[in-house]
């Protein structure tokens, strides 16, 4: 197979990556990258402040598609924590096998498992796992609760983006969430794409799995989108922009919104993380 390698420079930390020329995603993301020279910088930020506040960090990044976070994470925590990097689809797994052999990194443990909230005939369409599609990969799901089982790890730090099956997959987390995870990093959603995988499953359903494991709950600004208010304070400042999501308030934070959020939620306040958020540029 013929591979482009895109050479990246994270915020300081180096590394590569295989893209298929056959591979649209892949390059797609390569397109993205190169255009803007930086891809969700504020999540990979955030989640390197809390790697480096963990005095045994054990992470986990589920949904790895070709790897920029696996690999990210492997050079950072290199010589001192295991990378876990959990993925469905087998072509992106063997792309994720590729990238271990180029970047020369012993610290990744690849993971190809489809996770879901039970034993289950999923189908793996691309970058997307559905379950209600007739077209695309059968594989049977197992719960992210039993492979952790298995193979006798337990994360603290997780990042999700699985492109709208986040509902199925946290409801197989049940044990990870009260137990030893204390972040996750999440990428929600539109409801329209959880409808059209996961009929039934909202927004709100999935904040309220994760108030009821015990973690608090926050929408955190300049995710994905250059453009965006968030996001320049971000590289004009270094410091976060962030809201509190409680039940009383996330409706009206969320409403009408229909591109992906950062979602933090965190066992530690905000505060304490990172401390007080960077003033909406529209109270100034």
């Amino acid at each position: 197979m013929n591979d482009s390698i895109l050479r990246l420079d994270v915020q300081g930390v180096q590394f590569q990556l295989p893209i298929p020329e056959d591979n649209p995603s892949a390059r797609n993301f390569q397109a993205v990258y190169q255009k803007n020279g930086n891809y969700e910088a504020v999540m990979v930020a955030l989640l390197t402040r809390i790697l480096d506040s963990l005095p045994e960090p054990v992470f986990v990044d589920l949904g790895a598609f070709i790897g920029y976070y696996t690999f990210y994470c492997a050079r950072l925590l290199a010589g001192r924590a295991r990378v876990h990097s959990v993925e469905s689809n087998p072509e992106y797994v063997e792309i994720l096998r590729r990238g271990i052999a180029l970047n020369g990194v012993d610290n990744v443990d690849i993971i190809h498992a489809t996770l879901s909230d039970r034993t289950e005939p999923v189908r793996i369409n691309g970058t997307s796992v559905s379950a209600v599609a007739d077209t695309g990969l059968e594989l049977m799901a197992e719960t992210f609760d039993s492979v952790s089982r298995r193979l006798g790890f337990r994360p603290n730090v997780a990042k999700m983006d699985v492109h709208g099956f986040e509902g199925k997959m946290l409801g197989g987390m049940t044990e990870t969430l009260r137990g030893s995870l204390r972040y996750l990093l999440l990428e929600l959603h539109p409801n329209v794409y959880l409808e059209k995988y996961t009929p039934g499953i909202t927004r709100m359903r999935i904040l309220d799995m994760l108030e009821d494991a015990g973690f608090r709950l926050y929408y955190v600004a300049g995710h994905r989108y250059t453009w965006s208010d968030g996001m320049r304070r971000f590289f004009e400042t270094g410091r976060f922009a962030w809201q509190p999501l409680t039940r009383e308030t996330r409706g009206m934070l969320l409403f009408d919104r229909h591109n992906h959020l950062f979602i933090l939620a965190s066992k530690t306040p905000m505060e304490e993380l990172v401390g007080p958020s960077e003033l909406d540029p529209s109270l100034e």
